[in-house]
């Protein structure tokens, strides 16, 4: 009976040491299940962050091409050659007649 309950004994520690062992990996996988909450957590809370920030680049795009657009209009507007056509005489009275500042034709300007 010595023998058989030294059997029983051997194979009563090792299912122990099994169960031990069981319990420590159930442990670590526990442990590394609540990091990849963590980390799913931070990556979801950058993704959002990323998502403002290229809401923020578009508004300020948007920003600049408007500015553009209105610098373009100005400078449409205010060019150097349109200023010289407007002080050309020749086109000042239309057909190469004079602007007269009376109505007398013969004193011209």
């Amino acid at each position: 009976m010595t023998k058989k309950l030294k059997t029983l004994n051997k194979k009563l520690d090792k299912w122990i040491t099994r169960i031990t062992n069981v319990e420590k990996s159930l442990k670590d996988l526990m442990e590394l299940k609540t990091m990849a909450r963590e980390l799913h957590d931070k990556c979801i809370s950058l993704s959002n962050r990323c998502d403002q920030l290229e809401e923020r680049v578009s508004v300020v795009e948007d920003e600049m091409n408007v500015m553009k657009h209105e610098e373009q209009f100005r400078e449409k507007r205010i060019r150097p050659g349109a200023v010289a056509h407007v002080c050309n005489p020749s086109t000042l009275g239309g057909r190469g007649r004079w602007i007269m500042r009376s109505g007398d034709r013969d004193h011209p300007g």
